[in-house]
C-alpha cells in the first residue's frame, strides 16, 4: 500500500501456510486458482492478495460442474484425495461442521450451506491467523 510518501508491503509471520497465502481452502496454484486471482504460489499452495478472493476462489471451485456433479462424499475424495489427506477423518469432520450428510449432492445445497462447506474446509484445512505487519519498501 502508499500512503502518498512511501509505499508499503504487508509481511505475514506464524499463523498456518492458508492464512499467509489467503487460501482457506489451500487450493493448489493450477490454472483454476490462477484464473480466479492467484499471485502465485508458496509451498505449493496458490497465494491470494486477500482472505475474500482465496474465498471467492474455493466457492466457485465447489460450484464448478466438476464438484456439483458429486455427493458431499464424492466431493471430499476429490478434494482431498487418500493420497494427501485422511479422506473418512475430513468427511467425517465436514458433516459435524455443517450437518450435510455424505449423500447429500452438491448441486442440492443452497448458497448459505455451500458457505457452510467452505467454512468449513477453511477448519479443516488448519487457518490460524499470525502476525502482520507493514514494511516499507524502497525503490
Amino acid at each position: 500500500y502508499t500512503d502518498g510518501k512511501s509505499t508499503h508491503e504487508q509481511v505475514r509471520s506464524g499463523g498456518t501456510r492458508s492464512w499467509r497465502n489467503n487460501n482457506p481452502g489451500n487450493m493448489r496454484n493450477y490454472p483454476f486458482s490462477q484464473k480466479m486471482g492467484s499471485l502465485g504460489e508458496a509451498g505449493g499452495f496458490a497465494v491470494f492478495a486477500s482472505a475474500s478472493s482465496g474465498t471467492r476462489a474455493l466457492t466457485s471451485l465447489l460450484s464448478t460442474p466438476v464438484y456439483q456433479g458429486q455427493t458431499i462424499s464424492g466431493a471430499v475424495a476429490r478434494y482431498a484425495p487418500p493420497s494427501e489427506n485422511d479422506t473418512g477423518n475430513y468427511e467425517a469432520l465436514l458433516r459435524k461442521l455443517t450437518g450435510v450428510g455424505p449423500g447429500t449432492k452438491m448441486s442440492d445445497l443452497t448458497s448459505d450451506q455451500l458457505d457452510d462447506v467452505a467454512d468449513a474446509i477453511r477448519a479443516i484445512e488448519g487457518w490460524a491467523q499470525g502476525s502482520t505487519t507493514l514494511r516499507e519498501v524502497t525503490p
